[in-house]
């Protein structure tokens, strides 16, 4: 009966209001999209303040279009109506007006958005050059494509030219343009980008004394630049850049007419440098890389199919990532210090980060290309290439799910007479579906190569448990029989997608946990020599595997 008297106080108290500023900025900034914070801020007087104040604006005309449509209201078939676009660049000049009487300090300001009209690009630059005098940080400015002109808008569409105030925003630490006009008054002493690490520049149209004027090194230039992308269509004869601590930089040359004359000498502290397009008139363009830097340690390059061969050298490059369609026998690098090197038969684009090998010995890392696959000439051309002038000690062949992979000849590929070239390890990431073309390609393998250690790793759920058992088995033949007969152990590494490891000693223990964890395993065959002592001395034996054991 006494508990019935008891009153339960709730604490209604808004604990997270109470946060330091600096704390609930943070929060607010995980938000996935501006609408969210809109809602937020009609919860109360408190945190329509917080989110006038808040330091990131971010203006995505898409999300407007999203939440809109959510609503269930389509005004018209156009996706940026004149209604949409109405209550978006409202809401930009609203929201900007309202932040910058708050006397903070901007972090960021983005802008994605679609231009119709002149009055819209007046708002872009009222409040691009209000947010200028808060010293924003981080500003972007994407001017995106029409899917399609609305009817009755005839071309040319507004443009937006950045005002010249921009130059002088010593506070900015990053810039990322697309489908704008830099400012008019572009000189080498107008600029004083003091704090910027970032610049990048898409569908931009520069020229010799642009780059001139943003790479320049002075007192006020881009002495603190870092990263340097640049995204080009039209013809660029030389790109010349003096930036002391710039370590990456990205060329992709869109029209594909050549590479333009790159000078980074002076980029003393440059690692990472990308290239997309089409290298030079003549296949020499990075014959030698110490000629355009003698510091990259990174080079990415991406080429169209016309383009043929590579020819490269670098005594500092350590990683070299090569998309293109060019044949193994068309490459040519000399660069004794690489400890990986990447080469794919698919154009992915420039990678924005780095691989590194685990060891410091040199790593090849393949991919065919998708359309043929992998046959016995494409083998004889990887077994030319390696013994080339690099001397890899590890090797990663990948098969994936959209490569036309077929049976190979494998007797046509014995004909080159060159001996399997030696190996540490070597590892095969097959997504083969059937077990004959998966041993076809492990044959092919072992015919060019002899590895210490071997390991499969694939989603063995494809095949029945018979099917996979024949394939160990099979694998497990083809290493023995590299070696002398009765002088060679296999010790097995099983690894499941749970990074679990087990260790086997005999081929029938492995055979007999493969059905338990077929998702994402990784089988790794090590060739192990057992040196056993009699009281006549000391002869090499064999106790854990045999030949006969593999076959049985």
């Amino acid at each position: 009966m006494e508990d019935e008297n008891i009153i339960t106080v709730m604490d209604t108290t808004d604990r997270i209001s109470q946060l330091p500023k600096c704390i609930v900025d943070h929060i607010l900034s995980l938000l996935d999209s501006r609408v969210h914070l809109v809602r937020m801020s009609v919860l109360s007087k408190k945190w329509f303040s917080l989110a006038a104040s808040f330091p990131i604006l971010n203006f995505n005309i898409d999300e407007i279009v999203q939440a809109i449509w959510a609503t269930g209201n389509h005004f018209d078939d156009c996706k940026y109506s004149i209604y949409i676009k109405d209550k978006f660049f409202k809401y930009i000049d609203y929201t900007t007006s309202r932040f910058c009487e708050q006397s903070v300090s901007a972090h960021t300001f983005n802008l994605i958005t679609v231009l119709q009209e002149p009055k819209e690009v007046n708002i872009i630059d009222r409040c691009v050059g209000s947010i200028l005098k808060q010293g924003v940080k981080v500003l972007m400015i994407c001017i995106m494509d029409w899917p399609f002109l609305p009817i009755g808008v005839s071309t040319p569409l507004p443009v937006y030219r950045l005002p010249n105030t921009l130059l002088s925003a010593s506070s900015l630490t990053s810039l990322k343009l697309c489908s704008c006009v830099l400012p008019l008054f572009l000189t080498a002493s107008s600029v004083k980008f003091k704090s910027l690490k970032l610049l990048h520049l898409d569908r931009v149209s520069i020229d010799e004394k642009v780059i001139t004027y943003l790479t320049a090194d002075c007192v006020y230039g881009l002495q603190n630049l870092q990263t340097f992308r640049i995204y080009f269509k039209r013809e660029v004869e030389i790109i010349d850049i003096d930036a002391p601590i710039l370590c990456y930089v990205n060329f992709v040359d869109w029209d594909i007419r050549g590479a333009p004359s790159i000078n980074l000498a002076l980029c003393k502290k440059l690692i990472t440098m990308c290239y997309y397009g089409y290298p030079a008139p003549i296949p020499e363009a990075f014959a030698d890389l110490s000629t355009i830097s003698p510091y990259i340690k990174n080079l990415f390059l991406n080429f169209p199919r016309q383009y043929n061969n590579l020819k490269l050298s670098s005594h500092s490059l350590q990683t070299l990532v090569v998309n293109s369609l060019c044949d193994l026998d068309e490459i040519d690098i000399s660069t004794p210090n690489l400890v990986f090197f990447e080469y794919s038969g698919t154009l992915n684009g420039c990678l924005p980060f780095v691989r590194y090998s685990l060891e410091p010995k040199p790593v090849f890392e393949c991919y065919p290309i998708p359309e043929n696959g992998a046959d016995a000439t494409w083998f004889e051309k990887l077994r030319r290439f390696l013994g080339k002038n690099i001397k890899f000690k590890g090797f990663k062949l990948c098969i994936l799910e959209f490569f036309n992979q077929g049976l190979i000849d494998v007797e046509k590929l014995k004909v080159i007479q060159l001996p399997p070239f030696e190996l540490e390890h070597c590892e095969l990431e097959l997504a083969i579906r059937e077990s004959s073309i998966y041993e076809g390609v492990v044959d092919a393998v072992l015919t060019c190569c002899r590895p210490r250690s071997l390991s499969l790793r694939s989603d063995f759920s494809k095949f029945g448990s018979e099917e996979w058992s024949h394939v160990v088995k099979f694998t497990c033949t083809k290493l023995l029989q590299q070696e002398d007969e009765g002088q060679t152990n296999i010790h097995f590494l099983l690894s499941s997608s749970s990074k679990a490891e087990k260790n086997f000693s005999d081929l029938n223990s492995l055979l007999t946990a493969l059905p338990r964890d077929p998702l994402g395993q990784m089988i790794t065959f090590t060739k192990e020599e057992v040196v056993h002592k009699y009281e006549d001395g000391t002869i090499k034996g064999m106790r854990m595997c045999r030949l006969d054991d593999a076959l049985n």
